[in-house]
């Protein structure tokens, strides 16, 4: 924790010019959003960081600093009971502890020679030079963890398929609130995994529609403030354009997915059957999927180069990640002894994932030394 505030001090006030972080913008636009001079569609981590300023008696700036490392050790700790839940009966606590860590600082694999930027273009799994995405990322991990445990109590039929699906109603629309991009993967995520794995299952069907309808409401009305009505915050519109935003940070896109997806591909498919039997790493991709077509087809007209549409596929590589470790670690010893074929693989698996996180320590020490994050 010390760390990461050391970090984020650093990005607000010893080296905010060549950083580039987010952190001093989003501290200005709460300061406007809190005067009513400026329209937020997702102010809860501003709200956030203006509630501990009244609080503390600190200044706004450095409570957004205590607010983005509470979100960011939350994460990690959110990441931590994942894998333990999964990986307790196999490996030591301490073992897990190692893991927790290094999943929490891979990102894309970097090349010099190819990759133009360390993240922009890549994908990062741990972005966390962004407030907003800092501060959604608790709330993703856990829909994704009442989603997956409101669905193994559908399929038991157990009676905690309502409690499950309340967690999750609460979650989604909190996220939303935080930041739009995650729920605008995961709901048609979800739709398109039910509608595989539970056909014509239409109480499931009613009983998620009505899940994600607080959300859905949110979404609305951010929509309807964005860009419907500009005399509340800034008119924008979506448009779609093949390919012209991720153009121009990345010398090519599949070999940039390639890289940044690099260990969970290999670990599908190593075991194709297997891995498709995780709905954690099934809903995990088909988010990643979703959002490499948002990233690659949609752009926002008035700010085309913030991004945003970038988000929804950089927010799932991290439960894409998570999943695909659980995967590796809970099949190793099978895996093991199925044939040099797959003996190899598994190597190679590991190889892989030692790049994602060389690449992240050392994009955590550039972050360090005041590099820019992307």
């Amino acid at each position: 924790m010390i760390t990461y505030f050391f970090l984020f001090y650093k990005s607000m006030f010893i080296c905010p010019k060549n950083y580039m972080g987010n952190l001093n913008e989003h501290m200005k636009l709460a300061d406007r959003w809190a005067t009513g001079e400026y329209f937020l569609p997702h102010p809860g981590f501003h709200a956030l960081s203006i509630g501990v300023s009244k609080l503390t008696g600190r200044t706004l700036q450095e409570s957004g600093i205590v607010v983005h490392t509470l979100f960011t050790v939350l994460t990690i700790f959110i990441v931590y009971k994942i894998l333990a839940s999964y990986l307790k009966n196999k490996y030591s606590e301490n073992f897990i502890l190692l893991m927790t860590a290094c999943v929490s600082l891979v990102i894309a694999i970097y090349v010099p020679s190819f990759s133009m930027n360390m993240y922009l273009g890549q994908g990062n799994p741990n972005m966390i030079t962004s407030v907003t995405l800092t501060a959604l990322k608790p709330f993703m991990l856990l829909c994704i963890i009442f989603y997956l445990a409101m669905i193994k109590a559908v399929d038991s039929k157990s009676g905690e398929v309502m409690k499950y699906g309340g967690l999750l109603a609460a979650a989604l629309m909190v996220s939303v609130l935080m930041k739009p991009s995650f729920a605008l993967v995961f709901i048609p995520a979800v739709a398109i995994q039910l509608v595989l794995t539970h056909t014509r299952n239409i109480k499931l069907y009613t009983c998620m529609a009505v899940i994600i309808l607080p959300a859905l409401a949110v979404l609305i009305w951010q929509s309807y403030n964005m860009f419907i009505a500009p005399e509340v915050g800034y008119k924008s519109a979506i448009e779609i354009k093949p390919f012209y935003i991720w153009n121009t940070v990345t010398r090519n896109i599949f070999i940039s997915i390639l890289l940044a997806t690099a260990f969970p591909l290999i670990i599908t498919l190593l075991n194709p059957k297997k891995a498709f039997k995780n709905n954690g790493l099934v809903i995990s991709w088909i988010m990643a999927l979703i959002g490499i077509a948002q990233y690659a087809f949609l752009v926002e007209t008035t700010s085309p180069f913030a991004y945003n549409w970038m988000w929804g596929y950089s927010l799932s590589l991290l439960p894409l990640f998570v999943f695909s470790l659980i995967e590796f670690l809970s099949s190793i010893d099978d895996m093991w002894h199925n044939g040099i074929i797959v003996r190899t693989g598994v190597v190679a698996a590991g190889v892989i994932f030692l790049l994602h996180l060389a690449s992240g320590v050392g994009y955590f020490i550039k972050l360090m030394n005041c590099g820019s994050f992307i």
